[in-house]
């Protein structure tokens, strides 16, 4: 069958035309990195292409602008994802935020990034707001993320997560991030950047002292 042995699929901003399965023969049981980022699809052609999937665990939908309402419906197509870049993506706002996270029981990496999130939303007594598994969390110009938002998604991943990359904003200042260690000492590493996206803290918080506040 059409497709059956592809793994990767990389529409990374294309301008996509037509059909996504014209012929109704495409397959696709073994694909397991899908990267849609910055193209123009539509909302039912990436529908489709969850349903001709079968072991994805990398997707990158990162400035698409379809609805993400798409989503949780699909929870079997994507409870292995272990990466999902969600990137820009303007759809991605509080209130489908938490419907998303719980259906990622094994994502590893998420990256909510230049998004408008606040995450206060994200409730930390629903047994269903779990994410067990995940390492790498990044947060970066995410500039209406509040601390109690930033507070909730590290209390979900609690026991997993050791990386943590997020932007000092208004509602996040430099010595409130630095002090994240005293409270979720199993990170590893805070990376503090700026506006700009430079990086001003990314050291390693393997003693007891949280990241140096930087000036």
């Amino acid at each position: 069958n059409s497709g059956s042995r592809l793994t990767c699929i990389h529409f990374s901003n294309l301008q996509l035309t037509g059909e996504i399965n014209a012929g109704r023969t495409l397959k696709l049981p073994n694909l397991i990195t899908l990267d849609l980022s910055g193209s123009n699809i539509r909302e039912a052609a990436f529908c489709e292409l969850l349903g001709l999937a079968g072991q994805l665990k990398n997707l990158d939908i990162s400035f698409c602008t379809f609805s993400l309402d798409c989503l949780p419906p699909r929870r079997s197509k994507l409870s292995k994802i272990e990466s999902l870049t969600m990137k820009g993506c303007p759809a991605l706002n509080d209130k489908i935020l938490p419907r998303i996270l719980k259906i990622l029981p094994r994502v590893k990496y998420l990256d909510l990034s230049h998004t408008s999130i606040t995450a206060t939303g994200v409730d930390v007594k629903e047994s269903a707001l779990k994410l067990p598994q995940l390492e790498h969390l990044t947060l970066d110009n995410c500039n209406e993320l509040t601390e109690q938002g930033l507070v909730n998604l590290l209390e979900i991943s609690k026991g997993s997560i050791h990386t943590v990359t997020v932007t000092i904003s208004d509602k996040l200042t430099a010595k409130l991030l630095a002090g994240l260690k005293s409270v979720f000492p199993h990170i590893q590493t805070v990376n503090i950047c700026h506006k700009d996206n430079t990086i001003i803290c990314g050291k390693s918080q393997t003693s007891n002292n949280a990241v140096s506040e930087s000036n």
